[in-house]
């Protein structure tokens, strides 16, 4: 783990209270909106009680579903003794329960006890539920990457005599619904978690990237801190972290440079919102940013991309870290495609357009942060509707860049497929990741602009926990 050092609190911007910087370094229900239930699921879905079934998702290969579970206790005598239930994965599938996450209701009311096996392969519920009552239990499972488009995951459900619940729980493996959904991510939106997938400096002076980051709420009287920030500093390369807290009034404005805090790195920001106490991510969907790069090639600017915490059902807390839902119920969902227009590499020419994405799978406490490459195969696509497909657009780790010239394996090459004055696009997949073209200065239309977002996936990121400090104002 990189860690800043050297650098000392700071007032930034507008006046002496309204906006404030403290750096420390680290030390070591509503159902699925991003994502659309396949037509086969309705009609499974259709056959059942509503009150007899299990919530049924269809999610990708590698990606979180969500289960809820209805089990209801019929009129009779009493409500009888405490009750036990049961869901099991499929032995050997590969499945995981996301661990640290169980809810268990009653007519929106805590009931009863909920255990995640060590193994990950079972969740089991203890408690009471009496006469006419009905039990909700919810929990999240991640998904074999190996698992097959198409396929069903099949939950086996058992419970004690008497209540009645679905006797198993489908996870549907692979979204093919024929509208694409809106990926709700955006950089034209407040969020609750910021995303910038590219920064770069230099000693020199030639290179830098201006970060700024905002708290949209209204001013307040007396001031206070109304939006705590976690910044994470991510290096492109090593995947290794460094980070401090911001810590913003309303309408406060935060900015600072990669030279000044991250000097000779090129990697991406991700800001996240957080409790002012426990440092534990929050609900707080107050925040937008952008970023200004000024390099010997590249000249431009881009808003951050914007995550909203859909609910306060975020994460599960691992003690001295957690981690974080991009499901759609917590935070939006991760892009994992993206479409990009682009100009003729003729026309262009060195340095070259560069597709930038930025990872958001892993666990950022560790430095294992993936997600950014391309992944099966993409197209390239010219402004006449011919197209040739194409691998490796985008290759990397946690951060992902890729240049589009000569050297893409195209049939017959990119430059006869899109000639001088000719425009394309680019369309490909990658495992979960924000991106960026980058147009040098030197090109007739130069700048920078966020990729276009076709298709989510449901991920999770782990993050170091510990309490942020804050100047007294």
């Amino acid at each position: 783990m990189r860690k800043i050092t050297n650098l000392q609190l700071r007032t930034l911007s507008f006046s002496p209270t309204h906006n404030r910087l403290h750096v420390v370094s680290s030390k070591a229900t509503k159902f699925l909106q991003s994502l659309h239930i396949f037509g086969i699921c309705l009609l499974l879905l259709g056959v059942l009680s509503p009150s007899l079934m299990a919530q049924v998702d269809c999610i990708n290969p590698g990606g979180i579903g969500v289960v809820a579970v209805n089990l209801i206790n019929p009129a009779g005598p009493g409500g009888g003794p405490p009750q036990t239930f049961t869901a099991t994965l499929p032995n050997g599938a590969g499945h995981t329960i996301v661990p640290n996450f169980c809810t268990a209701t009653i007519d929106g009311a805590p009931a009863g006890a909920c255990t995640i096996a060590p193994d990950g392969q079972s969740v089991t519920w203890n408690g009471t539920i009496l006469n006419n009552q009905t039990l909700t239990i919810t929990y999240r499972v991640q998904v074999a990457a190996t698992t097959a488009n198409g396929s069903t995951v099949a939950i086996n459900n058992a419970a004690t005599a008497g209540l009645t619940f679905p006797a198993t729980s489908n996870l549907f493996i692979g979204c093919l619904a024929a509208v694409v959904p809106n990926a709700r991510v955006s950089d034209q939106k407040p969020g609750s978690i910021l995303v910038y997938p590219y920064y770069t400096s230099n000693m020199a002076g030639t290179d830098d990237t201006r970060i700024s980051m905002t708290n949209v709420s209204s001013p307040a009287t007396p001031k206070a801190y109304q939006a705590f920030v976690h910044v994470f500093l991510i290096d492109g390369t090593s995947c290794l972290q460094t980070d401090f807290f911001a810590c913003l009034t309303p309408g406060a404005t935060l900015t600072f440079t990669a030279q000044s805090y991250d000097p000779e790195v090129t990697g991406y920001v991700i800001a996240i919102a957080v409790n002012g106490m426990t440092g534990l991510p929050v609900q707080n969907n107050v925040l937008i940013g952008n970023a200004f790069v000024n390099t010997v090639d590249y000249f431009g600017n881009y808003g951050a991309e914007s995550f909203a915490a859909n609910s306060t059902n975020l994460f599960a807390d691992n003690g001295t870290t957690a981690t974080l839902f991009f499901d759609g119920i917590g935070y939006d969902a991760v892009p994992k495609e993206f479409t990009v227009e682009i100009q003729s590499p003729v026309d262009v020419g060195a340095p070259f357009q560069k597709i930038v994405t930025a990872g958001l799978i892993g666990d950022l406490s560790a430095g294992t942060m993936s997600g950014a490459a391309q992944t099966l195969v993409g197209q390239i696509i010219n402004e006449n509707e011919d197209f040739r497909s194409v691998s490796n657009i985008v290759t990397g780790g946690c951060q992902g860049i890729g240049n589009i010239n000569s050297t893409l394996r195209v049939a017959g090459g990119i430059t006869n497929l899109i000639k001088t004055g000719m425009a394309g696009t680019v369309k490909f997949k990658v495992g979960g990741a924000v991106g960026l073209l980058l147009t040098p200065r030197m090109a007739t239309w130069g700048g920078i602009r966020t990729l276009h977002k076709t298709a989510t996936v449901a991920t999770t990121m782990t993050i170091p926990v510990f309490a942020p400090s804050c100047p007294v104002l």
